[in-house]
């Protein structure tokens, strides 16, 4: 009951200095990694494999070439590094087994927004309901979410107002998370002990904490007693957590 009365309350942000934007980064946290194409799609991602290189905000991540993200990147150098609790747990590995080149993960807002064939996407979601009495097998889950990609309750939330938008390739974050980096990307090379990813270079812009995740005596990014924890990866969709 604590923590439900906490996490309803207004949320007070801190904005970080440059010398403290690594100190996000330090526990290797599982991020969503959401980015923007030319024409305004929004993409998101999850990303584990990451690390701090130095106290400024520089890091360095691996993603594989085959990633919808590759594409994207390698048109729009800025992203967004947003840092999910516990509580977003389900949303986390949805959004991990979804690619974004099979459409939006984010539920339409808009008419604007819908997708062409909508009688696909009702279709699916009715057969998903019937789940429980019918299972459907891994391959079957797997070709659903080519139909219908979108990810229940996840959200995607401006980080800036709108004069600031424009000089920010509409960047976003996504809702419900508790750390927003804002970061730009330097390279994105090949390396010679591994053909099936690259080695990502990028540096934070601007970054943001929940103040409950945050100890500025010591400029730590740990929850609060009875604040959910945030996520690392131990791999095979298992996660470890970082508590008070």
């Amino acid at each position: 009951a604590e923590r439900k009365e906490k996490s309803s309350m207004k949320i007070e942000w801190i904005e970080l200095k440059e010398r403290d934007f690594s100190r996000l980064l330090y526990t290797n946290p599982v991020v969503f990694l959401s980015t923007c194409g030319q024409e305004g799609q929004k993409n998101v991602m999850v990303l584990s494999w990451l690390t701090a290189t130095n106290n400024k905000g520089g890091f360095v991540f691996s993603i594989n070439k085959r990633r919808h993200t590759v594409s994207l990147l390698s048109k729009e150098r800025n992203f967004v590094l947003s840092v999910p609790t516990a509580e977003m747990e389900e949303i986390v590995l949805e959004v991990g087994k979804t690619s974004g080149q099979f459409g939006s993960k984010f539920k339409s807002s808009s008419d604007e927004d819908q997708h062409t064939d909508l009688t696909v996407g009702k279709t699916e979601r009715a057969e998903v309901s019937d789940e429980r009495k019918f299972p459907l097998s891994k391959r079957q889950k797997k070709k659903l979410r080519r139909l219908n990609p979108e990810v229940d309750g996840l959200k995607a939330v401006s980080l800036y107002s709108s004069d600031e938008m424009r000089s920010s390739s509409y960047l976003f974050a996504i809702e419900g998370t508790v750390a927003y980096l804002q970061c730009k990307l330097h390279s994105m090379e090949e390396t010679k002990i591994d053909d099936e990813h690259y080695l990502v270079s990028a540096e934070v812009t601007r970054a943001s904490v929940n103040s409950s995740y945050w100890y500025p005596e010591k400029c730590i990014f740990r929850p609060q007693e009875g604040m959910p924890p945030y996520l690392t990866f131990f791999g095979s969709q298992t996660f470890g957590y970082v508590t008070s």
